[in-house]
């Protein structure tokens, strides 16, 4: 199991999984920018060039890991702390809630629109792609959502997980990751995830959920 592949998430879903979806530089990958805004490196301090590049495909990027050397032209607008942990529950969940649903290509504008809504600026139009969606709905709406994104040979991120604001704090979300959790652990892979470090509520529901924290890392906002 190449745990230290999560040190550098995006880097090595780029480079064992997702190929398809990157755009490659000297030293830097990153996702192209219709899937996400994410790049990474093994050599942050050398990037400079590259990322002066990639910035011309995405204006408006976050490098995730150890703080990269930038070119003149761009800046560092914050840090986000966030907590990445890792599934340490039972595997798998006994019952899914039915009312969870695998959503599909009909659903793309639905998904993209709820996730927009509660958590603007992370998704792109092809987004879910990257992974299975499942969602809830109520009277034909989509209300909760969550879904997979950065995939290596070993390990699923479970990310976009989010309530209308007008149906929080009935439970939905723990069935929605209930049921993201329960499709990659069937795939014979690990869960993972990352979320703001300043996000309390959340990294509590994810813990009672049987998530387990890992280490900090940080997305640097740049452009």
């Amino acid at each position: 199991m190449n745990w230290e592949h999560l040190d550098n998430p995006v880097w090595y879903a780029l480079w064992d999984v997702q190929d398809q979806q990157a755009a490659l530089f000297p030293h830097l990958q990153a996702y192209l920018p219709e899937y996400a805004d994410f790049a990474a490196s093994l050599y942050p301090n050398k990037i400079a060039n590259s990322l002066e590049i990639y910035s011309q495909l995405s204006p408006h990027f976050y490098f995730v890991g150890d703080k990269p050397s930038l070119p003149k032209s761009l800046s560092i607008k914050k840090e986000l702390p966030c907590d990445q942990m890792v599934w340490k529950g039972a595997q798998p969940f006994d019952n899914i809630d039915p009312v969870v649903t695998l959503l599909n290509d009909s659903n793309r504008k639905e998904i993209v629109e709820l996730i927009s809504l509660v958590q603007p600026g992370y998704i792109k139009e092809q987004t879910p792609d990257l992974g299975n969606y499942y969602g809830i709905f109520d009277q034909g709406k989509l209300v909760s959502v969550g879904g997979q994104r950065m995939q290596t040979n070993n390990f699923i991120e479970v990310s976009g997980c989010v309530t209308h604001p007008d149906y929080q704090k009935r439970g939905l979300q723990r069935k929605i990751i209930q049921a993201v959790v329960n499709d990659i652990l069937l795939k014979d892979k690990i869960p993972f995830l990352h979320v703001l470090s300043a996000n309390t509520g959340a990294i509590e529901l994810y813990r009672q959920s049987g998530f387990e924290f890992r280490r900090q890392i940080s997305f640097w906002e740049i452009q």
